[in-house]
C-alpha cells in the first residue's frame, strides 16, 4: 500500500479519498519532494536488497532502477531502451504500475506505458520528479547500477537529482570475485560489461576489472557530491551484521532508528516489488533476505590479503597495481 499522495499527482488526498487519475493532469510547476536517497551499487552487490531495507522505514519508498538518466528526455529514453536494452525500462514500469494503479498486474503495466507515453514530450528529469514528488512525504530509494558505466548517464542521474543522498554500497575486491563466480549469472555479467582479462588467450572474465570500472564511477561521485551527501557502506558488513548497519544508516540519513523501524527494515523481501513482475514487466526483484545475504557471503568465505592471488585464477595471478592501490584507500587490505 503506498502512502497518502497530493491528489494533484494522482494518488490520495490525507483523508485517503482518491485524487484524479495521472491523465488528469500533469503538474505544471516543478514538483517538490525530499532529497531521494541513491544506492550506487556494482553489478552484484545487493543495492536493490538495501533500497527495499531503506523504503521499510516510515519515511521511505523503495523503487526498483529506474534507469531514467539513460536520455535526456521522455520520447528519447522510449526509443533508446527496446531490444536486449528493453529490460532497463521494466523497473520504471513496474514503478509506475504500483504507484499510479495500486498495483502490479499486466493491465496496470499498460496503464504504466500510456502514462509514460503521454508524458514523452518531457525531459526525463521531470518525469523522474514527478515520481519522487507522488512518493512525498516519504522519501524515495532507489537503485542505481547501469548508470555507474556511462558517465553521460552518470552526469545525467547527478543533474537530476543535485540534493541527493548517494550511498557508495563497496566491497573488498576478493570477496566480490567469489560473489560473482557463485552467482548464476555471474559470468554474463562480466562478459556484456567488457570485464576481461585480454593477457591470455582465450580471454577470460576477470571480475577485478568490473570492480575497477564501478570503483572509477564512484571516484567521480565522490567528486561532484558533496561529502554530506555520500555515505559509504560495506556489503560484507551489511550482510553479516544488518541491524547495526541499517540503523548507523537510518540515523546518518535523517530517518527514524527506533526499534519498531529496525523491524520494519530487517524484512526488505515484504517489498512490494520483491519476487518477478507481472506480464508487460517480467523483471524479477532482486531482494533478498537478510539471512539469504549472510549465506552467500559467508559462502564467498574470509576475503584474504590483497596481495594474495586471485581465487578465479589458477595461475597464481594477483590483482592489479591499480586495484590495490583503490581497494587500500577505502580500507581494504
Amino acid at each position: 500500500m503506498f502512502p497518502a499522495r497530493d491528489p494533484a499527482y494522482g494518488g490520495t488526498d490525507p483523508a485517503g479519498q482518491p485524487g484524479p487519475t495521472p491523465f488528469d493532469r500533469i503538474p505544471m510547476s516543478e514538483p517538490s519532494f525530499p532529497p531521494p536517497v541513491l544506492i550506487l551499487t556494482p553489478p552484484g552487490l545487493p543495492g536493490q536488497t538495501l533500497a527495499a531495507a531503506l523504503g521499510r522505514n516510515p519515511v521511505g519508498y523503495d523503487v526498483p532502477e529506474l534507469n531514467l538518466e539513460q536520455a535526456a528526455s521522455t520520447d528519447q529514453l522510449q526509443r533508446d531502451l527496446v531490444g536486449f536494452r528493453g529490460m532497463q525500462i521494466l523497473g520504471l514500469m513496474r514503478a509506475v504500475a504500483q504507484l499510479y494503479g495500486g498495483e502490479q498486474s499486466g493491465i496496470a503495466v499498460e496503464m504504466a506505458r500510456r502514462w509514460l507515453n503521454a508524458r514523452a514530450h518531457l525531459p526525463t528529469a521531470r518525469v523522474a520528479h514527478e515520481i519522487a514528488a507522488h512518493i512525498a512525504p516519504r522519501r524515495m530509494i532507489a537503485p542505481v547500477t547501469a548508470a555507474l558505466f556511462d558517465r553521460l548517464n552518470l552526469k545525467q542521474l547527478l543533474t537530476i537529482f543535485p540534493e541527493a543522498v548517494y550511498v557508495q554500497l563497496t566491497v573488498h575486491p576478493l570477496t566480490y570475485g567469489r560473489l560473482l563466480a557463485g552467482m548464476e549469472l555471474g559470468e554474463v555479467m562480466l562478459t556484456i560489461t567488457g570485464a576481461l582479462d585480454e593477457t591470455v588467450e582465450p580471454a577470460e572474465p576477470d571480475p577485478q576489472k568490473l570492480w575497477l570500472m564501478a570503483q572509477t564511477a564512484l571516484d567521480e561521485v565522490v567528486a561532484r557530491v558533496p561529502a554530506d551527501r555520500l555515505v559509504t557502506q560495506d556489503a560484507a558488513q551489511l550482510a553479516s551484521d544488518p541491524r547495526v548497519a541499517l540503523a548507523a544508516l537510518a540515523e546518518t540519513l535523517g530517518m527514524p532508528g527506533d526499534a519498531s523501524a529496525l523491524k520494519a527494515m530487517l524484512d526488505p523481501e515484504a517489498s512490494v516489488f520483491a519476487g518477478p513482475g507481472p506480464l508487460g514487466a517480467p523483471i524479477a526483484g532482486n531482494i533478498q533476505s537478510f539471512s539469504h545475504l549472510a549465506r552467500d557471503f559467508a559462502a564467498a568465505g574470509p576475503a584474504g590479503s590483497l596481495d594474495g592471488p586471485v581465487p578465479w585464477r589458477t595461475d597464481g595471478t594477483g590483482l592489479s597495481a591499480q586495484v590495490r592501490s583503490r581497494a587500500e584507500a577505502q580500507g581494504y587490505h
